[in-house]
């Protein structure tokens, strides 16, 4: 043979990887003063990611190994070179260079500068996951790295972690070449020491030999050797002249030593002499023969010893031999690498487990029902008793054992650890309460008597006396009750795999989701623990009823207005042309974006609200390429129309957060009464912003106000910090988010007197659940929680396994009385993460996991939307004025005042009122409310009083009086020389600023109060520029 080649190639699990390489060209190679060198070619490269030096000499007709340095014992007691650098994967080209790093190529894996995704090839031959071996007919390697490459044409295959031909290699060219070969009845040499029993194996040459060879057969203490079946001797010399089989039988000796059983004895073999040339210990070595040998002195150590009665054995880092059935089968990679064993009569303790789990990698396959001994190490993983390194598995017969029926809650969450190992059965309906890691790692979290809630969505933890919402009392021991109440009731239901994103995931697929509030029942399994949680490995596949299911809509809510809150989970549009990607939060790429975009929009156009309270939308203001202008469009041409537009940024600003809250709504439905407004108070990082809308149908208004509280998560540093987290259920930041409840609550009560409405509705994620401090604050207030009113257990957010709304509707006690329905749509907080838009560990650019995603509203967000029906009925006073000169004064509700003929004096009080002066010369004052009011004929003077009003003059030279912190009024037909704009409450002209608007309002002039920015009136169609002093007047 001309040179070295590859003789096997192993890509196993983890870390087990090597590479074997076979020297045939009659002489020892000095590997390093050749130069050879190992080169790997990731991912399609064209250059070596990794170059790996060979040291070391290689014999002729011997191999040589390369191991990656974390393989599993049995590489690395084969491997004569090691590298901890990161090896290949199924889809890397690997080349043996003699020369140095650029030398020339012998041999190649793989072709250069090509990626065929996960691997070349396909089944056991490809080159992911499975160890290939060169053939024995070929005798020299592949020198071109960039032909194309198929393994099975001159490779082998076999199934992941194959390693028992690993540090030997036949070449033969297709022919029988000299050897010797040694074959053991069924398969292993096995005895027992008690009676000394015997076993056979059978000994030839491959060849006929040119003269005799003569081998020295040497047994070490545990056995001796017979070659006629009757003398037994510690040596034994025997000579073949032909091919002929010679059979060798084996004894064990009995002796007294307790050394596990099964244990291994060793039989080697050595050519002594030979007068063929072909036969020697360096052409034709022989190899040994393992025995494993039944041990009669050997002191057997039940599970349940071994597991004892606390949390930890006290037998670890003991070397056991032991007895069982298996009860659980996850051997290999995919599963966890081991199996469960139970002692099938067990000790009748029930503090002590007569189960456990046996990790054992690259063991002998065991099933279901075998019973089996072992000997090996006792240690803790993860809190888990484990038998692990075992030296010595065999199964002994068969057995069974019967699961133990277990029911939650338990009495204590340490009490499981009784039955660690153990099969078990809940006989119970279970009820699935998270199922956020199902894609990441197969698990689900299930939970007696139907799912869990936090404690704080229905008890108050720190009462506030003046609230009287429970006791008045500290209730913070009746919420860890309750927690504790829950923990005692859940259990985690694995997939018996530690692969993280399985290609399978349980229980899911694309046609059938797994929500929260589905049920199984009698589910049977082993239980075990690790990763914080005591959990149930399957044996018998759960069956789930969808108890849950998905709805197309929201339930109706009823009204003549819906208005809804959703969080858009962080919805950034990149640059808003296409690029940017990624962000600094949201849609990592623009796929991921419209992935995203798609499931906003059918959640929104299934939801069909008037008005929308946006949460987690990107604040990048409301230009053309701004997130909520992307959103309006994008869903406009879902819906196929220009069903929706957006409010514009209140010029008060809407924080300086990365994200923002904002508005959308149905222009043929509510009009925008004035411009946004928010609070800027300092307590708010991301401000409330409020709109006030009134209806088409009717003109009766209401006020929106969206809002996004600071979050539990982040806490202070310091424990000590008062916004740390107390204990007490209510997480960090509860402190602060309290402050922002009681700053809101101002800001409603400023918003009823500047829109002269006291209809207010308060939407968003408050960040705090139904029992809260800042709930109790906003309640204690005067605001009424709608969602407690009309929903049954309401919840919005999963979190820790844990249902509880954060998402609220709360409304003024005059709005209470409107409200027709609240509804909450679960599609979010009980749908399973992996089906959202993200594209990160699936399948087939991230990952493995496969990708479910449909454009569906379900898992859209995290967080469920909450939609609000209102009643908004419109009962009009009409009161109508006679010929002569009238005074006329509204009621308290909605008016229509006709002043007739004459000088009439029209006031219409509160309400949203319209006030029409018709003849004469008019005084029309609206009062509180948003009031529409009309001159008509003759020089009118016009006062919108409190609210944002809409003043329209007609004919005659009119008066247009404005006041500061009256509302921002609407001039409709103000005529430059002709009318004037009034200013009272000692408003002087020097104090406005006057500038022509922008956007919506670019034909408009504004009038602004330059001290505080706020706007006192719009006057559409007029230019800011033809406006001076003389068009003012003090009134």
């Amino acid at each position: 043979m001309a040179d070295l080649f590859f003789s096997e190639y192993i890509e196993g699990s983890s870390n087990n990887k090597a590479l074997e390489i076979y020297n045939g060209t009659g002489t020892a190679i000095d590997l390093a003063a050749e130069g050879y060198v190992v080169q790997m070619y990731f991912n399609g490269s064209t250059s070596a990611g990794l170059t790996i030096n060979l040291t070391g000499t290689v014999a002729n007709g011997e191999v040589f190994v390369l191991a990656q340095s974390n393989a599993s014992a049995a590489i690395l007691a084969q491997a004569d070179q090691t590298s901890a650098a990161s090896w290949f994967n199924g889809d890397d080209a690997i080349v043996l260079r003699r020369g140095g790093g650029s030398g020339t190529i012998v041999d190649a894996i793989g072709q250069i500068g090509v990626d065929p995704g996960t691997e070349w090839g396909s089944g056991l031959s490809s080159t992911a996951d499975n160890t290939l071996r060169r053939k024995s007919s070929i005798i020299a390697g592949d020198p071109n790295p960039t032909d194309a490459f198929n393994p099975s044409t001159e490779w082998d295959g076999f199934a992941t972690d194959s390693f028992d031909n690993l540090g030997t290699h036949t070449a033969d060219g297709g022919g029988t070449t000299a050897g010797i070969t040694i074959t053991q009845t069924a398969g292993s040499t096995d005895v027992n020491e008690a009676g000394e029993t015997t076993d056979t194996y059978n000994i030839a040459l491959n060849t006929a030999p040119a003269g005799s060879v003569t081998l020295e057969i040497a047994a070490d203490e545990q056995t001796q050797i017979s070659s006629d079946g009757v003398n037994f001797f510690n040596t034994v010399n025997l000579t073949l002249n032909n091919t002929n089989p010679q059979t060798i039988t084996v004894r064990a000796v009995n002796d007294l030593d307790a050394e596990g059983s099964p244990h291994t004895s060793t039989i080697s073999h050595t050519i002594t002499s030979s007068s063929d040339p072909a036969y020697s210990n360096s052409l034709t070595p022989v190899p040994n023969v393992n025995v494993n040998i039944i041990d009669n002195e050997f002191t057997l150590t039940p599970i349940y010893d071994i597991q004892g009665s606390g949390a930890a054995s006290s037998l670890v880092g003991n070397t056991v031999t032991t007895q069982g059935v298996v009860v659980g089968d996850f051997q290999g990679s995919a599963g966890l690498n081991g199996f469960f064993i139970q002692d099938a009569a067990g000790d009748g303790n029930a503090t002590t487990s007569d189960g456990i789990f046996v990790f054992a990698p690259n063991s002998l396959d065991v099933n279901i029902g075998d019973a089996v001994q072992l000997t090996g190490s006792v240690s803790e993983f993860s809190n888990q008793t484990q038998i692990s390194n075992l030296s010595d598995l065999s199964v002994t017969g068969s057995g069974t054992v019967s699961p133990l029926t277990l029911d939650l809650p338990v009495a204590a969450v340490g009490d499981l650890e009784r039955y660690e190992g153990m099969l078990v059965n809940f006989p119970e309906t279970l009820t699935v309460t998270e199922n956020f890691n199902l894609g990441r790692f197969g698990e689900v979290l299930l939970s007696s008597e139907g799912r869990l809630f936090n404690p704080t969505n229905v008890i108050d933890p720190t009462d506030i006396p003046s609230s009287e919402t429970e006791n008045d009392e500290d209730n913070v021991a009746a919420v860890t009750t309750a927690q504790t109440a829950n923990n005692l009731r859940g259990i985690l239901l694995d997939d018996g795999s530690n692969v993280q994103n399985p290609a399978t995931i349980p229980f899911l697929n694309a046609n059938n989701t797994l929500r929260s509030g589905d049920t199984t029942t009698n589910l049977t399994g082993v239980l075990g623990y690790g990763f914080n949680s005591y959990r149930i490995q399957p044996t018998v596949t759960p069956t789930f009823a969808a108890t849950n299911p998905r709805t197309a809509a929201p339930e109706e809510v009823g009204g003549n207005v819906k208005v809804a809150s959703f969080n858009v989970l962080n919805y950034f549009n990149g640059d808003g042309m296409g690029g940017g990607f990624p962000t600094s939060r949201g849609a990592s790429s623009a796929v991921e974006f419209e992935r995203q975009r798609s499931k906003i929009f059918a959640a929104l156009s299934a939801m069909d609200a008037d008005v929308v309270g946006l949460i987690e939308i990107e604040n990048d203001g409301d230009g053309a390429n701004s997130a909520i202008a992307d959103l309006v469009n994008g869903l406009n041409e879902y819906i196929g129309a220009d069903v929706y537009d957006y409010i514009r940024d209140p010029a008060t600003g809407v924080g300086t957060d990365a994200i923002k809250t904002a508005f959308i709504y149905k222009p043929d439905e509510v009009t925008p009464t004035g411009s946004a407004t928010s609070s800027t108070e300092a307590i708010f990082d991301r401000l409330p912003v409020a709109q006030t809308f009134s209806l088409n149908s009717n003109g009766e208004t209401f006020t929106a106000v969206v809002n996004h509280f600071k979050s539990k998560g982040s806490a202070p540093s310091n424990s000590s910090d008062p916004n740390a987290d107390q204990g007490d259920g209510q997480g960090a930041w509860n402190l602060k988010r309290t402050q922002q409840a009681e700053t809101l609550l101002e800001f409603v009560n400023n918003l009823k007197t500047s829109s002269g409405d006291e209809d207010v509705l308060v939407i968003g994620d408050l960040n705090a659940y139904g029992e809260e401090d800042p709930i109790d604050v906003l309640r204690n207030g005067g605001l009424i929680d709608q969602l407690d009113r009309f929903v049954e257990n309401p919840y919005s957010y999963v979190f820790d396994g844990q249902a509880g709304y954060l998402d609220h509707a709360l409304t003024t006690a005059n709005l209470s009385a409107q409200v027709a329905g609240v509804t909450e749509w679960h599609i979010n907080a009980d749908e399973p993460r992996i089906l959202d838009y993200n594209l990160e560990f699936k399948t087939p650019s991230g990952g493995t996991s496969p990708d479910l995603y449909t454009a569906t509203p379900y898992r859209s967000s995290d967080h469920d939307p909450v939609i609000i029906g209102l009643n908004l009925a419109s009962e009009i006073t009409t009161i109508n004025g006679g010929n002569g000169s009238d005074t006329i004064n509204g009621t308290a509700g909605r008016d229509s005042i006709s002043g007739g003929n004459g000088s009439d004096i029209l006031n219409g009080s509160t309400g949203n009122d319209t006030l029409l002066g018709q003849n004469g010369d008019d005084l029309l004052n609206g009062g509180a409310g948003n009031d529409s009011l009309n001159g008509n004929n003759g020089n009118d003077s016009l006062i919108g009083g409190n609210g944002n009003d809409i003043l329209t003059g007609f004919n005659g030279n009119d008066v247009f009086v404005l006041a500061a912190g009256a509302g921002s009024d609407t001039i409709t037909d103000f005529t430059d020389g002709q009318d004037l704009i009034g200013l009272s409450g000692n408003l002087l002209f020097e104090q406005l600023t006057i500038s022509q608007g922008t956007d919506v309002n670019a034909g408009n002039t504004l009038i602004r109060l330059t001290s505080s920015d706020e706007l006192l009136a719009t006057l559409t169609g007029v230019s800011a520029g033809s406006l001076t002093s003389a068009d003012f007047i003090a009134f």
